[in-house]
């Protein structure tokens, strides 16, 4: 215990020695520093630090980064110094791949207990606009990339960060991280989770707006009610989405005008909400046929393709399975031409157009199986291994094999092992069966 004590101070001594150095003849250095000491201490990206703020549109996130972030965010050469620097006086090591950052735990310690006795606010407030601007809206096509950036989002947005969002700018830009992270959340299956922060940005935004801070804005209530109802359909709470969807429709509404495509794919939205088993059925089918009747134009293709999806989903969930596979297949055709076949949202529709050939009315399963072949290397780059489309499309795949096609046994065996070492929690949030799973890997060997 006490060699671990003094081999803590002697760090502790090291650091404030070198820290006072760096903060005279290396101040860029140390305004780098302070920023970093917020996030993870691994696997920081060196890119985030590069900022490029986009000359259109000019918005609040923009104005606020360019009065308030540092010069030297600004200048590649000077923040590929500054993290030299660190480097070199072991603040910073390089990871494995040389392109990412780790802090020692107890040298990050330090900056942050310095950081809160002198009480300095404006470092918090820069990483947190550093991070916003170098995170993606969470969609579909960028979940890897947002994945890299959540833990970071995570730890500069944990409780005990708080203390460093006293300014009504900081917590502003805390509620627009928090929602990012609410809707990487969903898009990557972890619903619950999604849920929970749902609970915790209300709670904040409520003591801004106690606290009359005017950045919390019509824009962002929309987005948040938008998230939190899609969350609660994932869940299939049907009250607390139909309610939060029907407040987001309305808003829009009346600030945009009915035929408005923010209106329409808010209308496609209360759609798919009823298309739950406590939702009227008939209500959502008519939604459904009067926003494709409306969007049969191409700048609004890709909100008839998503109404195209909910209406062949709520045709299967009536039992009108050939008709469900009709307008599936239209609304994959649509999406190939629209998105690429390549894209992400290509390769979902060509698993969801699967599950509807596998039925026995449709009686397609060798279509079936090619089609989530195909899709299951597309999904795998854009999502990741441990995302619970994949991982389905993935035990379906296998299961293809075992059933019609033993010259890929090999193959077969290979994804039911990557299965089988899947943690059990992502296995039961992708409404898997562990033992059916087993039964597959055992029927292979």
């Amino acid at each position: 215990m006490c060699i671990d004590s003094d081999a803590s101070s002697g760090v502790m001594t090291t650091w404030k020695i070198t820290f006072d150095y760096l903060a005279s003849e290396h101040p860029k250095s140390v305004a780098l520093f302070k920023m970093m000491v917020y996030l993870s201490p691994v696997q920081i990206p060196a890119h985030i630090f590069h900022a490029q703020i986009p000359s259109e549109p000019e918005n609040e996130l923009i104005t606020i980064a360019k009065r308030d972030l540092p010069p030297l965010l600004f200048d590649k050469l000077d923040v590929q110094e500054a993290l030299g620097t660190l480097t070199a006086f072991s603040f910073l090591s390089y990871s494995s791949d040389e392109q990412h950052f780790d802090i020692h735990r107890l040298v990050r310690l330090a900056m942050l207990v310095e950081l809160g006795y002198t009480g300095e606010a404006q470092p918090f407030t820069q990483i947190s606009l550093v991070l916003a601007l170098a995170s993606p809206e969470p969609e579909l096509s960028n979940v890897m990339e947002c994945s890299k950036l959540y833990p970071h989002i995570e730890e500069l947005l944990s409780p005990s960060n708080m203390a460093g969002a006293k300014e009504p700018v900081s917590r502003s830009l805390r509620l627009n991280l928090l929602l990012r992270s609410m809707i990487y959340l969903r898009l990557h299956g972890r619903t619950n989770e999604a849920l929970q922060l749902a609970g915790r940005i209300y709670e904040e935004k409520k003591t801004l707006l106690e606290g009359a801070c005017s950045h919390v804005t019509s824009q962002f209530n929309v987005r948040l009610l938008h998230a939190a109802s899609m969350v609660c359909n994932d869940l299939e709470e049907y009250g607390p989405a139909k309610e939060m969807g029907e407040l987001e429709n309305k808003m829009l509404e009346n600030a945009y005008g009915e035929t408005d495509p923010r209106t329409l794919q808010s209308l496609n939205h209360l759609a798919w909400i009823e298309t739950l088993p406590e939702g009227d059925h008939q209500k959502a089918k008519y939604i459904f046929e009067e926003v494709i009747r409306l969007t049969e134009i191409p700048r609004l293709r890709t909100i008839s393709i998503e109404a195209k999806r909910g209406l062949a989903v709520l045709l299967r969930d009536m039992k009108q399975l050939l008709q469900a596979f009709q307008v599936m297949l239209e609304a994959v055709e649509a999406t190939g031409e629209t998105y690429g076949e390549q894209s992400v949202e290509f390769a979902v529709g060509l698993a969801d157009l699967a599950d509807l050939q596998w039925r026995d009315e449709t009686n397609q399963k060798m279509e079936a199986g090619a089609n989530r072949a195909r899709a299951l290397p597309i999904l795998l780059k854009h999502l990741g291994p441990d995302h619970p489309k994949v991982l389905r499309t993935t035990y379906k795949v296998a299961g293809f094999i075992i059933h019609f096609d033993h010259l890929q046994l090999d193959y077969a065996d290979h994804l039911f092992r990557n299965l089988v070492q899947t943690p059990a929690a992502l296995i039961l949030q992708s409404d898997m069966d562990p033992i059916e799973m087993l039964d597959g890997l055992a029927t292979v060997l």
